[in-house]
């Protein structure tokens, strides 16, 4: 038995969730996550822990999500609101590259009536890719005087959190509203996460010493917009030359490395001070090669991991099927996916 949703329907893939069934379109999305939120308080009460807004108090058991609220004329509508007594988080959703305006965002900074009587306050843009430094900063300038935080969270963090997360009520109908959601949003928005799954590039002495010392990785505005691991490939002016680390991406961030101020607020203090090392190795790097004052592309990663010990060689990887010929020098963005490569690690 299958079921199809649209009158071509020999064209169309069967329905794999049944959030589905609301849509596919951006406010069927935050439907569904919206949904998930309300029906599991943990993982709610997750989500604003992940965020850093309320870091001395928890959200209440007694919270509420609205999906697709209007306060009054003139303001839109909030795609999805997260409240309890002392708390209100609004979250803005975009998918594919499309980002909320600036416009969008900072017409919170007018409701200083709705966001007088919380002690937490907070907007979030959630989108694919990260926000241009910009818009970060004209956002924040403009919410700031209401005491109103800004964040930006990336569509692969949520998949994150639902994958990482067990159901806090641990029924069966739990377990399988959380196997949907993330079957919905991997099928019918072709989000496997992010543009690439591993992205793997040539890395020099210096980019190793950057890579291995501060878990960071920079590439030009061009390159992959966001990956979910990141696979160095050691050059022969190294010591180990070959494929041997990966490492999962945690952020992402697109900006002119000269207003670059500090590494994301991430929960793990061990990688923020990781990346303090690594960015400022980076802009070093980039002082000396000129571009930094150029757009790039800047990869804050987990701790490495080791995969092949020995590392594998371009000449292996071809052998194995893992790239299609021996690669001379690995080309900018080139990415793999999980099978093709994971299936190849020695046990």
């Amino acid at each position: 038995m299958a079921l199809y949703i649209g009158k071509n329907h020999k064209k169309n893939a069967p329905v794999q969730s049944i959030f589905r069934l609301a849509g596919n379109d951006e406010d069927a999305l935050t439907y569904a996550l919206g949904y998930l939120l309300a029906h599991d308080y943990s993982l709610c009460a997750k989500l604003v822990r992940y965020l850093r807004v309320a870091l001395r108090r928890p959200l209440k058991p007694d919270y509420s999500v609205f999906l697709q609220e209007v306060t009054g004329a003139g303001f839109g509508r909030r795609d999805i609101v997260i409240e309890d007594e002392r708390l209100r988080i609004v979250l803005e959703a975009k998918i594919g590259r499309a980002e909320p305006t600036t416009q969008q965002l900072t017409k919170y900074a007018e409701e200083y009536r709705l966001w007088s009587m919380y002690a937490t306050k907070a907007v979030v843009a959630l989108t694919q890719g990260g926000l241009s430094a910009k818009t970060k900063s004209e956002v924040k300038e403009a919410l700031a005087p209401r005491e109103i935080k800004f964040k930006n969270l990336q569509w692969h963090e949520i998949v994150e959190l639902v994958l990482s997360h067990s159901p806090s009520r641990g029924t069966e109908i739990s377990r399988y509203l959380f196997n949907q959601f993330i079957s919905y949003v991997r099928r019918d928005y072709k989000m496997d996460y992010h543009d690439a799954e591993i992205l793997i590039q040539d890395l020099d002495p210096l980019n190793v010493e950057i890579f291995e010392e501060g878990w960071m990785y920079v590439t030009n505005s061009r390159d992959k917009n966001a990956p979910l691991y990141f696979a160095p490939y050691y050059t022969n002016a190294t010591e180990t030359p070959g494929l041997s680390k990966i490492s999962r991406v945690i952020h992402t961030e697109f900006n002119v490395l000269a207003n670059v101020e500090s590494v994301p607020n991430d929960p793990s203090e061990v990688r923020r001070n990781k990346w303090s090392i690594g960015l400022e190795k980076i802009i070093a790097r980039a002082k000396n090669k000129g571009f930094y004052e150029s757009w790039s592309r800047l990869l804050y990663m987990a701790e490495p991991l080791t995969l092949w010990d020995p590392p594998l060689t371009k000449v292996e990887m071809s052998d194995l099927g893992v790239t299609n010929g021996t690669l001379s020098q690995i080309p900018k963005g080139y990415s793999l996916r999980f099978d093709a490569i994971l299936a190849h690690v020695r046990r």
